[in-house]
């Protein structure tokens, strides 16, 4: 990578010399005042370049200027006589060479070496091995060239945790103001994890309370419903005291609606099945309607199947006091489960519940969830003894080791 500082009145000047200089691909790295104090601005552009690439052109080089005639590499012409008399220097040589003997020949596929490689250990060759790193990792993250240096370390284990790199650079933003454009002031790793716990939106836990609630638990297939609905069970008539009933429409899977049928016959909890609406409407008025709490397990979607969403949709149609709950595992990739939630959306999604925090070492995936369903999160399922490994959901708890404890500290 060749990086080379620029300096111009205005932002605008010193872009335009970047792409004259290093062309339209070169990479901005950071963007600053003049440390003079004047109204002028420092800019560190840098353009890559692929060691294979290198090595590539530097044997076609080689050849070229050791063959005789003129032969066209990389769309130049390269002729006999190139430096002066048709030769070049040792020292060239001697670096070319070593690019050369280690490109694969033409028409000939790379032979893979058996031999281990010699890889230097001092303390310089792994500095600059995790410079590099760095450098890689900054320049893939999707607003590099906008972090100011102080703020890049946090930026970037904030991403590696699985929060979206888009919050990330906003919460950033929103910390300071900034002297230029796209700046912004630094901020203490505990500042910004504060700052980000106010953003995440808590609430609908069960209360002990009379006042009936009926919830349906919905989401993708095997994340955890049905094992999340018998912990919510346990919780609600052990330690509030309320009176719970459970329903199943799980009609799709063999044995599915008996794996809670066997949770609430343990727990001496009535039980019933639902697969329509009509069916719906009539357990929450009839058998069920003396309970204080209904738990719905719905069966599971695909966020691939909108007609299987469609179909949870409309039976769930038949109470419209109904509190739909969205339950997604923590241990998804980030991409995914934002694609559910967005497949699920569908549904008027009153909360959320984040399952197999014990499965997973990156808690950002559920913070972005969270903060772009503007839902609140009720509960966190932690393990799968029922009911114990469930807790109400907690700011502090989504974002626990989302930061190094040096980092945190």
């Amino acid at each position: 990578m060749h990086i080379k500082r620029f300096e111009a009145d205005t932002l605008r000047d010193a872009l335009d010399q970047i792409r004259e200089e290093l062309g339209p691909d070169a990479l901005i790295l950071e963007s600053r005042k003049a440390e003079d104090g004047s109204a002028r601005v420092v800019v560190r552009a840098a353009l890559p370049r692929t060691e294979i690439e290198g090595a590539e052109r530097s044997a076609a080089a080689i050849s070229a200027l050791e063959g005789r005639g003129s032969k066209r590499v990389g769309g130049l012409t390269l002729r006999e006589g190139l430096s002066g008399r048709g030769a070049i220097s040792p020292a060239l040589g001697a670096q070319f060479g070593s690019a050369r003997e280690n490109a694969p020949a033409a028409g000939r596929p790379r032979q893979s070496q058996s031999a281990p490689q010699v890889i230097p250990v001092g303390e310089e060759a792994i500095e600059g091995r995790m410079r590099l790193e760095y450098l890689s990792r900054l320049i893939r993250s999707d607003h590099f060239s906008a972090i100011p240096l102080p703020l890049r370390d946090l930026y970037l284990n904030l991403v590696d945790a699985d929060l979206d790199s888009n919050l990330v650079f906003q919460i950033l933003q929103r910390m300071g103001s900034a002297p230029l454009p796209g700046q912004f002031q630094t901020a203490s790793p505990d500042a910004l994890l504060s700052y980000l716990r106010g953003l995440i939106p808590i609430g609908g836990m069960l209360q002990p309370d009379t006042r009936r609630r009926v919830i349906a638990l919905v989401g993708p297939t095997g994340v955890g419903k049905t094992t999340t609905a018998a912990k919510i069970a346990g919780t609600a008539a052990f330690k509030l005291g309320l009176r719970v009933a459970i329903v199943s429409t799980d009609t799709y899977r063999i044995f599915g609606a008996e794996h809670l049928a066997s949770y609430a016959a343990l727990m001496g909890l009535p039980f019933e099945t639902a697969g329509s609406a009509a069916e719906m409407r009539g357990v929450l008025l009839g058998p069920l309607s003396r309970a204080n709490l209904v738990l719905i397990d719905t069966t599971g979607r695909s966020p691939r199947d909108p007609e299987g969403i469609a179909e949870v949709h409309d039976l769930l149609a038949a109470w419209p006091e109904l509190d739909v709950t969205l339950v997604l595992a923590a241990n998804a990739r980030v991409r995914d489960l934002s694609y559910a939630l967005e497949s699920f959306s569908l549904l008027p999604i009153r909360h959320l519940v984040f399952t197999k925090l014990d499965e997973t070492t990156a808690r950002g995936g559920i913070v972005s969830v969270a903060l772009k369903a503007r839902r609140p999160v009720a509960y966190l399922g932690t393990g799968q003894e029922v009911p114990d490994d469930l807790v109400p959901a907690s700011a502090e708890a989504m974002t626990q080791d989302l930061l190094s404890e040096d980092q945190a500290a």
